[in-house]
């Protein structure tokens, strides 16, 4: 209790969160507005009708208990410091690109309009961590404190500082100073700059070549500039639940009107749909100079005319009688996405606009798997692997309808209004300009009715949970509104408004907690997951492969022996004509020791005698005698052969990772018999099994 509040605001107001970099808009930036306002649009909406039901009464008793300990050591409820709250302005000001031994770090900042308690709160997280706070002096502040260490060492670029109402904290300057914030009716803002986004994941992409030549072919392709324009988002509480609008200052050149007839032609029962007009020819004004400047840089000298005989003799090896014009012009209509009522499922449908590419691609895949493609107004049933629904595809002169909805090969063609005549639609409609680009609808009650009929299909461990769920679902179904969403062109600002229970700005605040945690970890973590997947999807395969196929069998018992690298990607074979190159891995795994996405890999096997053999590039020592013992076992390593502090990997043939800190490197990496504890190849390893950081 002594240190709840330090543990809880210091690091929210000090560390994670600090001071504005005027010379640069912020890479990401969240202002929430208004806390008053923000607790009176909660009493209203459909949310604070679900949280006071009677069967919440036990989730209620409980959040209370923990909400008690943070009033006892605030000296105020929870509302009452919301309602306090003028504003919070939260940023990311920019990822500077990491020093080679040192852990790079976002520089963030913070303004928090705290009204009355501001000098409270600096107060407080003062007195609660008085070993590691002090007071400090910013020119033209009230107050500021700084911790006296941050990992355990000195730091100075760490201050927290009040200015009246407002603190403001950095942790890049010793001078933090407060800036403008400008009011909004939203509740929530959340700004993302594509441009310093990209950037900044640029240069964390340095050292792999080939991200990096994909980074910079779209960085610098032409126009590609005006599409970085900043994304903003607005969030605000509405009793039906959230209303949001999103904007960006660009002119999109491969969006066209929504065919609205189309949702005429669903079932009256529609539960949701969605559907965006679509010009592919429009869009390949911004996407050709990227791939032709793309492709011209992995392919020095060829010119525009080669790259499209290239691609179009690509589409004849494939049985696609197309040209690159056809290609560049395959979508010129709406796609149409819906969800309808169905059994055991609710039913899905799709729907395209039919172009020469797009006809010539369903033909290709119909001789594939052997469909039959209807005549216009017409239906056939589609055979689709594993898939144990059925899917029917339905032809008409403009569209293709791919759908498991049985009901509707008898209802497309019908006529009628079908779902354009509901409340959804007729609210989307009303919403949506004539020339909307993207128009979409649920029928949210009816959603949530059908959501409730799956929950018997959940295990819950307590059957008090499964009533509560049971009875939120119904009070929601009854209580909700229809949904809606539209997106339009509004002169140079493309714009999308929705309204909904459930709301799009999950979008945004998904994009912020995957980049920022990828964006503040060091290179050889921003690496991991790289690595676990060329040991995981890549290299166990191909292990699995070289083995099954037995394209190394030594002792001729016909159970082959697991490979090098370079027997792997393409090299010489034991025992193989020379004719022979596998391509298991990419020729990259060539080296004996591969440099793959920023880490080294080595690969040994048994010897026969107790001892290990390393991989290297060339062919391999024939040994009958350790054919049994190499059938049965290796291990592979993956190091950074750039930061000694960071994990090894390892890898056997039960195809589990293991990973390890501190753990020797030679030039070969680690010892064979590191991972076993030093042991032979029957020892248990030694090693923890890796887990995502």
């Amino acid at each position: 209790m002594r240190h709840f509040i330090a543990r809880l605001l210091a690091p929210t107001l000090a560390t994670v969160l600090g001071a504005h970099a005027a010379e640069e808009p912020p890479m990401m930036e969240m202002q929430v507005s208004d806390g008053a306002r923000l607790l009176q649009r909660w009493d209203a909406s459909i949310y604070a009708k679900l949280w006071n039901e009677r069967v919440m009464e036990a989730t209620r008793a409980k959040v209370a208990e923990q909400l008690a300990l943070v009033e006892t050591e605030l000296g105020m409820s929870a509302r009452e410091f919301l309602g306090a709250l003028k504003s919070v302005d939260a940023r990311i000001d920019s990822f500077p690109t990491p020093e080679a031994d040192k852990k790079p770090e976002p520089l963030f900042s913070l303004q928090a309009d705290l009204g009355p308690i501001a000098a409270r709160m600096l107060q407080l997280i003062l007195s609660k961590d008085p070993d590691n706070s002090e007071a400090t002096t910013v020119a033209a502040a009230d107050e500021a404190i700084r911790p006296k260490k941050r990992n355990g060492k000195p730091t100075d670029n760490l201050v927290l500082a009040r200015y009246g109402a407002r603190l403001v904290g950095s942790n890049h300057a010793q001078q933090p100073k407060p800036w403008p914030v400008k009011p909004t009716e939203a509740d929530v803002n959340f700004t993302l700059n594509y441009r310093a986004l990209m950037k900044a994941t640029s240069d964390l992409a340095r050292k792999d070549p080939e991200q990096q030549a994909v980074f910079d072919a779209f960085m610098n392709a032409k126009g590609m500039d005006a599409y970085l324009a900043p994304l903003t988002w607005e969030m605000t509480l509405v009793p039906e639940g959230v209303r949001e609008r999103m904007r960006q200052e660009v002119i999109y050149p491969g969006v066209k009107a929504v065919d609205r007839t189309l949702f005429s032609r669903l079932p009256e029962t529609t539960l949701m749909a969605v559907a965006i007009g679509y010009d592919t020819k429009g869009y390949w004004t911004l996407l050709e100079p990227m791939l032709m400047e793309f492709i011209g840089a992995q392919q020095p000298g060829m010119t525009r005319e080669q790259i499209v005989k290239a691609i179009e003799d690509q589409l004849t090896n494939l049985g696609l009688q197309l040209t690159y014009p056809d290609l560049v012009q395959a979508i010129n209509g709406t796609i149409l996405l819906a969800v309808t009522p169905g059994a055991p499922f609710p039913a899905v449908t799709l729907v395209v606009p039919r172009s020469k590419a797009v006809d010539s691609g369903l033909r290709f895949a119909a001789d594939m798997l052997q469909w039959d493609i209807p005549a216009n107004g017409a239906s056939s049933p589609l055979t689709i692997p594993n898939l144990p629904l059925p899917v029917n595809l339905i032809a008409d002169p403009q569209y293709w309808v791919i759908s498991s909805d049985p009901t509707l090969p008898t209802t497309w063609n019908a006529g009628g209004t079908g779902w354009s005549s509901s409340p959804a639609m007729t609210l989307a409609f009303e919403k949506a300009g004539s020339d909307a680009a993207l128009i979409g609808a649920s029928n949210t009650n009816a959603v949530l009715r059908t959501a409730g009929g799956f929950l018997a299909l959940i295990p819950f461990t307590d059957a008090k949970d499964k009533q509560t769920a049971t009875v939120l679902l119904a009070r929601s179904s009854a209580a909700a509104s229809t949904g809606y969403v539209v997106g339009q062109q509004r002169g140079k600002t493309w714009e999308l408004e929705a309204r909904g229970v459930f709301g799009l700005g999950t979008f945004p605040v998904i994009a912020g907690a995957i980049a920022i945690p990828k964006l503040i970890q060091t290179r050889n973590q921003a690496n991991e997951v790289g690595v676990v997947s060329l040991l995981r999807s890549g290299v166990f395969p191909a292990q699995i492969q070289f083995q099954a196929g037995a394209y190394l069998d030594q002792d001729g018992d016909n159970v082959g022996e697991y490979g090098f690298f370079s027997e792997m990607a393409g090299g010489p074979i034991t025992g193989q004509p020379d004719a022979l190159k596998l391509s298991l891995l990419p020729e990259v795994w060539m080296d004996a020791h591969p440099l793959v996405h920023g880490y080294r890999f080595s690969c040994w096997l048994p010897d026969g005698k107790g001892g290990a053999l390393v991989g290297g590039d060339g062919l391999r020592p024939q040994n009958a005698g350790a054919a049994r013992a190499q059938a049965r076992g290796f291990v592979v390593y993956a190091w950074s052969p750039d930061d000694a502090n960071s994990l090894v990997y390892a890898l056997t043939q039960s195809g589990t990772i293991y990973s390890k800190s501190e753990v020797t490197v030679g030039v070969d990496g680690p010892a064979w018999h590191a991972l076993f504890g030093e042991g032979g190849w029957d020892a248990d390893p030694q090693w923890e099994p890796h887990r995502q950081r």
